[in-house]
């Protein structure tokens, strides 16, 4: 299933608790001090907004700026230039992206794969990073190269349970199923392109829906199985469970304090080890012993910007579309579609194979890259989607209608046409036989751009929103 949107609360942890949780974190790592080569302020207004927004309700989601770089420029071939500001930060990076564009990049999938993104479609092949993802420094713990070893997507399976665990540099099975509530596998999360399919542990999914930001922008999507892995934690050994995401890395470990248990790893600063090995990158910060991320109490609290107009938005319509779909695009923007924002593209576009029917109240997609089908109907624009589950035979392609000039699905359509009388009732009959095409594909934070040739147009389907639009191409 598509990641649902996330929830929109803000939260308050009350003072006493944080000062309590200060003074046991200072007899654990002793007193903290400022490095003298931090970041004096964030090096753009948005940067400040987007650390803001979270930081305020989340501590130590970014990071404390003391332990941020300044703001640096990288390339990328895309930006104006071929240059872009960046700030790295304890557990991202910040990018400026463009004037009303911030970004956090796909850094957990570039350590692993050594791909270092240089533009949309730019990458310079690197060694993956050998760097241990959580605990303490120097263990024969896993890496983020070790996460190459590890499957992008598993099938949802009734009753699975978390049973991966890295031991002796392998990943293996334990046959000891977890009994720790949190551990329960019980929501299965893909990305629209059908890339990605992970289950994810009830103590993530518990933090992330509790996020004053949708996930997918700053975590993106789940890219690992959850696996435990006894790790040196200051020196002690303990068991933390760990899961890999697009852009971050989550933890959780038993025992630890309440609303201690889920952390982040603190992948700004792997990322920028990684990746200024040679030459010689300006200091990052000799970050202290951070902090762990505190799960919010839940009550109401509002955030406050640091300025009193906040700037435009953050996320960019589609960020990093292909050109092929610039004008459809262009257009979606101009007529403030309902299907936007599509956040920022996880992958670059490309072609496949994909069938199509006209209803007389919508649409029917199938997408083979993601096995799914998506239901388009124009009234209210409604988007839903469901896995093909057809494993019949070929049988005849054309099933005519009840009335002139209609039609009945036929195959995966079908089946899900057949299956679901709330698809039947908002489509109507088809207008026209099935047809397959060849077509352009690119998926995104929050959908999918799917490019239609022969009727000239494109479609953005938006997963979190479920809803979609069509314009010329």
């Amino acid at each position: 299933m598509l990641m649902g949107p996330m929830l929109k609360r803000s939260m308050h942890r009350r003072p006493e608790r944080g000062l309590l949780a200060a003074v046991m974190l200072l007899a654990l790592v002793g007193t903290l001090s400022t490095p003298a080569n931090a970041a004096s302020d964030f090096a753009n207004p948005g940067f400040r907004y987007q650390w803001d927004t979270v930081e305020a309700t989340v501590p130590n989601f970014w990071g404390p700026l003391p332990n941020a770089t300044n703001g640096l420029t990288e390339p990328y071939t895309d930006s104006p230039g071929g240059q872009r500001l960046v700030q790295y930060f304890d557990k991202a990076r910040m990018e400026l992206a463009g004037p009303n564009s911030v970004t956090n990049g796909l850094l957990t999938v570039e350590l692993k794969s050594g791909r270092m993104q240089r533009g949309n479609n730019d990458f310079e092949q690197r060694i993956p990073a050998t760097i241990g993802i959580a605990g303490d420094l120097g263990q024969p713990g896993p890496t983020y190269a070790d996460l190459a070893k590890l499957p992008e997507r598993v099938s949802p399976t009734p009753g699975v349970a978390l049973t991966t665990v890295f031991t002796n540099g392998q990943f293996t099975q334990s046959s000891v199923m977890p009994t720790d509530p949190a551990l329960a596998l019980t929501q299965y999360v893909t990305d629209p392109g059908g890339r990605f399919g992970q289950y994810v542990p009830q103590a993530f999914a518990d933090y992330l829906s509790r996020l004053p930001l949708p996930a997918t922008a700053v975590m993106g999507y789940p890219i690992s199985p959850a696996f435990g892995a006894q790790l040196r934690v200051g020196g002690v050994s303990r068991t933390v469970f760990i899961q890999a995401f697009e852009r971050r890395v989550l933890t959780y470990t038993p025992g630890n304090p309440p609303g201690y248990t889920v952390e982040f790893g603190n992948i700004g600063q792997h990322y920028y080890q990684w990746r200024y090995q040679t030459p010689t990158p300006p200091p990052f910060p000799p970050a202290p012993p951070p902090p762990p991320t505190i799960l919010p109490m839940p009550a109401p609290h509002p955030v406050v910007p640091l300025t009193p107009t906040p700037p435009p938005p953050l996320v960019a319509p589609a960020g990093n579309f292909d050109p092929a779909f610039g004008n459809a695009v262009g257009t979606f923007i101009g007529r403030n579609s309902g299907a936007l924002p599509l956040g920022n593209a996880t992958a670059t576009a490309f072609t496949s194979t994909i069938s199509f029917e006209p209803f007389e109240n919508g649409y029917m997609f199938y997408l083979p890259s993601a096995n799914r089908i998506y239901v388009l109907g124009r009234t209210g624009t409604t988007l839903t989607s469901y896995p093909n589950t057809y494993t019949g035979g070929s049988g005849s392609t054309v099933a005519l209608g009840p009335r002139p000039g209609t039609y009945l699905p036929v195959f995966g359509f079908g089946k899900v046409y057949a299956e679901n009388g709330g698809v039947r009732a908002a489509l109507g009959l088809a207008v026209a036989p099935e047809r397959g095409y060849s077509g352009l594909i690119q998926g995104f934070d929050r959908g999918i751009l799917v490019d239609d040739p022969d009727d000239n147009l494109v479609f953005a389907l938006n997963g979190i929103a479920n809803t979609w639009d069509s314009a010329p191409r």
